[in-house]
């Protein structure tokens, strides 16, 4: 789990987090590079990285996972690109760093899934998979204010918290959360962002999504 070192959550109304928004926006940034692997079997290696005619780096991108929960496949990205980004979309910036999801059978709701047990538990093994999923990135890009910032780090995204689990206040969550890493966040605070028809992107594919997304 990523340190957090505060506990500040920001909830979201049921109509909010719920209603059929049909263009949503999302950062123009981390969302150009892959993290997600769409095939249904075997490993895919992410690493790219651009020099120019110096030598010099100029972009670099690699993405490992972990080793029990393995690389974030469809699920995980449907979780990404339809759960997550809608609700981050909803709010205002800067954002907060608790976000709360809502219970594991109304995220199977969302996707058009069964609430069943099974799915449940696939749900919670597609969030470890993004949870743990470990990008080491260089990069330079535009904020919104027309400044170059600059990501170098190593980083995961966000941890994931689920019901009966403790938030960074010492509360149980009351359903699934996920807690914003600081690269994470910095980045979805200043990145400029683009509309995206979200109900056409959930009745996609998987890589036909990825294909509309770049």
């Amino acid at each position: 789990m990523v340190p957090v070192s505060t506990s500040t959550t920001q909830h979201v109304s049921q109509q909010t987090a719920h209603a059929p928004l049909s263009i949503l926006r999302t950062e123009t940034v981390l969302s150009r590079f892959p993290i997600h692997t769409l095939t249904k079997r075997g490993r895919v290696t992410i690493r790219m990285t651009r020099t120019n005619t110096h030598g010099d780096v100029e972009l670099h991108w690699a993405v490992s996972y972990n080793e029990h929960y393995g690389p974030p496949r469809q699920l995980a990205y449907k979780l990404d690109t339809i759960v997550l980004n809608q609700l981050l979309d909803a709010l205002p910036r800067p954002l907060p760093r608790v976000l709360k999801l809502g219970s594991l059978r109304q995220l199977c709701t969302r996707l058009d899934l069964d609430g069943s047990g099974r799915q449940q538990a696939e749900f919670k093994r597609a969030f470890h998979q993004n949870a743990s999923a470990y990008i080491v990135a260089y990069l330079r890009y535009q904020s919104r204010d027309g400044t170059t910032r600059i990501v170098n780090t190593g980083f995961t995204r966000y941890s994931v918290i689920f019901t009966g689990e403790y938030l960074p206040d010492g509360t149980k969550a009351d359903a699934v959360y996920l807690v914003l890493s600081d690269p994470y966040l910095d980045v979805l605070n200043h990145a400029p962002v683009r509309p995206l028809d979200y109900a056409y992107l959930k009745a996609l594919t998987p890589m036909a999504s990825v294909s509309t997304n770049s």
